[in-house]
């Protein structure tokens, strides 16, 4: 069964979303590709749409260590 189409997180700017906008985002895609990974090869999105989805992840976990890289360390840490 071939998977939905991608979240829309696939064309947002990681830039521009909240750290909360951020984690939802993964979520879905990090979902939606290991969806798409598990459909059969009749059903599977086009690999230029799955590399996309995976490349737009990497952005987006990129983005959140960028963002939580500038909070301070807990005490303790």
């Amino acid at each position: 069964m071939l998977p939905p189409d991608p979240p829309d997180a696939l064309h947002s700017d990681p830039a521009s979303l909240t750290a909360k906008e951020l984690r939802l985002a993964q979520e879905a895609l990090w979902e939606w590709i290991q969806s798409a990974e598990a459909a059969p090869i009749s059903d599977a999105p086009a690999d230029e749409v799955l590399d996309a989805a995976r490349e737009q992840l990497n952005a987006i976990i990129a983005e959140r260590r960028d963002l939580h890289s500038d909070e301070p360390a807990p005490r303790g840490g």
